[in-house]
């Protein structure tokens, strides 16, 4: 069972090259763990990304952090933000790192009994790029107090983005 969990993971891992390999985006391999990692720059912030392929559960996760630490004092403004921006989400989520201080992104699929094309991985990057870029700079905002949550919200919900 665990033989064909690792097979099936590079096969996973090997079309996730592949795709990035079709588009020219630039990567690293880490074919010891399955796991690829790569470098975007959206209008404002770096965003680093790693494909993580778990051969134990059949699952590729695609995951962000973002470029910044939360300070203590806009905690609670910015979990309430994530679980807004949460709640707007078709695909994916931002969860708070409570070890690190940090903001994550993460998007994730399962190839249990299936047959995964290199469309669907770089939808998933499409999708986390687009998303991440919506929302980094004004989390950002938040944490640096140069955006309130009544601004934050009013902006949301009357289409400001």
């Amino acid at each position: 069972m665990q033989e064909e969990q690792t097979k099936m993971g590079q096969t996973i891992y090997e079309t996730i090259c592949k795709m990035f390999d079709e588009n020219n985006f630039p990567y690293e391999r880490h074919d010891s763990d399955h796991v690829i990692t790569c470098k975007a720059r959206g209008e404002d912030l770096p965003m680093d990304f790693v494909f993580d392929v778990w051969d134990e559960r059949q699952v590729v996760k695609l995951y962000s952090v973002l470029p910044f630490t939360v300070a203590k004092e806009s905690l609670n403004d910015i979990i309430f933000a994530i679980n807004f921006i949460n709640g707007e989400l078709l695909n994916g989520s931002f969860y708070f790192d409570i070890q690190n201080k940090t903001i994550c992104y993460r998007l994730t699929t399962s190839y249990t009994d299936s047959i995964l094309g290199t469309g669907l991985f770089h939808y998933m990057i499409m999708i986390s790029l687009n998303t991440i870029e919506e929302y980094n700079d004004k989390l950002f905002m938040i944490n640096k107090g140069m955006l309130t949550m009544e601004q934050f919200i009013d902006n949301e919900v009357n289409g400001q983005k």
